[in-house]
């Protein structure tokens, strides 16, 4: 017998909670304009009231796509490898 099974409706409700918090928009309440700094990083001299780190993140992730290319090799100095542009996305 598992010590969670008499928690009954009380772990559904967590769980239901940790999966809408899974899938909810970064975006949502994000202040618009000149706020965006003073929310990002705070505004008192520790930073408490900023952002945290999961958040940012979250942030970024939603907005930001990485994309890596590898160079190629044209002319010049044998084995450097150069930009180029017309590879870009």
């Amino acid at each position: 017998m598992s010590r969670l099974s008499g928690c009954g409706g009380r772990l559904d409700e967590i769980s239901a909670a940790l999966a809408a918090a899974a899938t909810s928009n970064p975006l949502v309440g994000l202040p618009a304009g000149e706020d965006i700094r003073a929310a990002w990083f705070g505004t008192r001299e520790d930073r408490s009231d900023g952002f945290l780190l999961a958040r940012r993140r979250a942030i970024l992730d939603a907005l930001v796509d990485v994309v890596i290319l590898n160079s190629t090799k044209r002319g010049g100095v044998s084995g450097r490898r150069n930009f180029d542009p017309s590879r870009r996305p």
